[in-house]
C-alpha cells in the first residue's frame, strides 16, 4: 500500500509479478491506512472507518467490519496475536478482533490515549507521543489473579485485577468490594488506591441515596490536587442534580481555586 498510491498491491515474492490486479482504495478499502497482518491466507487491512480481510489468492474481500462512529478510527498500529488482532482506537478503546469471524469480541477502555501497540507475554505495550504504557490483557491477568488467590485469598494485586475485570463486565458492586478489599490489605498500594478512588468517583452520579456515604469513603483516598479537583467537580454535578445549588456553588469555587494551581 504505497502512501502515494490509491491502490492495494499484492506481489508474488518468487516471481515479483502481481498476484492479482491492483485494487483501488474504494468501497471496503476506502480510507485504507495499512496492512496490519496476514492471517490464514488473508491480508488484514486497517482503515479509517473499519477493517477488511482480503483473500491473498484472488484479492476479493473475505469479510469487512466497521468501527463505532464514536471511536474516531485507529490511534496507531495494532498487534497480531493469532487468531486475534488488537487495535487501539482514538477514543481510548482497545478492541480485540477475532480474525476468523471478522468481529470485535472484546473492548477495553484505557485511562490514557493509546498509540502504536504490541502484545508480549500477556501484556500490551502502547507507545504514544509522550509516554510508554503497559496494560494487562484480560485473559492472562485473570488467570494469574485466580492462581494467586488460590494461594492467598487476600492478595492485593489479584484482588485489584479481579475488581477491574468485574467492573469491566458491569458488575459494579462486586468490583467495588474487591477493590475495597485490595486497599484494606495494602493501603500503601497506589494502584489499588487509584482504582478504588476512580471507581467510587464514577459511581457518585449513579448512587444519589448513598451520596453521603460515598463522599465519606472517597475523602480519605484523595492524595493529589488533580484528584481533589475531580472530586469537587463530580460532587458539584451531583449537588446540582439534587437541588443543593448553594453547596454546588461552593464546590465550584473550590474547584476554580485548585484548577488555577494545577
Amino acid at each position: 500500500t504505497p502512501p502515494d498510491s490509491g491502490e492495494l498491491h499484492c506481489l508474488d515474492l518468487v516471481t515479483g509479478k502481481p498476484a492479482w490486479p491492483p485494487r483501488e482504495r474504494t468501497n471496503s478499502l476506502a480510507g485504507m491506512l495499512y496492512v496490519g497482518c496476514v492471517h490464514q491466507g488473508k491480508a488484514i487491512v486497517v482503515g479509517k472507518r473499519g477493517v477488511t480481510a482480503v483473500n491473498l489468492k484472488d484479492g476479493t474481500d473475505a469479510w469487512t467490519m466497521s468501527f463505532d462512529p464514536q471511536a474516531f478510527g485507529p490511534a496507531g498500529r495494532g498487534s497480531y496475536s493469532q487468531p486475534h488482532y488488537w487495535l487501539p482506537l482514538v477514543n481510548g478503546e482497545l478492541v480485540k478482533i477475532d480474525l476468523e469471524a471478522g468481529k470485535v469480541v472484546e473492548k477495553s477502555l484505557t485511562e490514557m490515549p493509546l498509540g502504536n501497540v504490541i502484545v508480549h507475554r500477556g501484556e500490551l505495550v502502547s507507545l504514544g507521543p509522550d509516554y510508554l504504557a503497559t496494560y494487562f490483557l484480560r485473559d492472562s491477568a485473570e488467570q494469574k489473579a485466580n492462581e494467586l488467590l488460590a494461594k492467598n485469598p487476600h492478595d492485593a494485586w489479584a484482588l485489584t485485577r479481579k475488581g477491574e475485570i468485574a467492573l469491566q463486565d458491569g458488575k459494579q458492586a462486586e468490583g467495588l468490594e474487591m477493590l475495597r478489599a485490595a486497599h484494606r490489605q495494602q493501603p500503601a498500594d497506589e494502584t489499588a488506591r487509584q482504582r478504588l478512588l476512580k471507581s467510587l468517583l464514577g459511581s457518585l452520579a449513579e448512587n444519589h441515596p448513598q451520596y453521603a456515604a460515598l463522599v465519606a469513603e472517597i475523602e480519605p483516598l484523595i492524595s493529589q490536587p488533580a484528584e481533589r479537583a475531580e472530586f469537587l467537580r463530580k460532587t458539584a454535578e451531583v449537588l446540582v442534580q439534587k437541588g443543593a445549588k448553594r453547596e454546588a456553588f461552593e464546590n465550584y469555587l473550590a474547584l476554580a481555586t485548585i484548577s488555577a494551581q494545577l
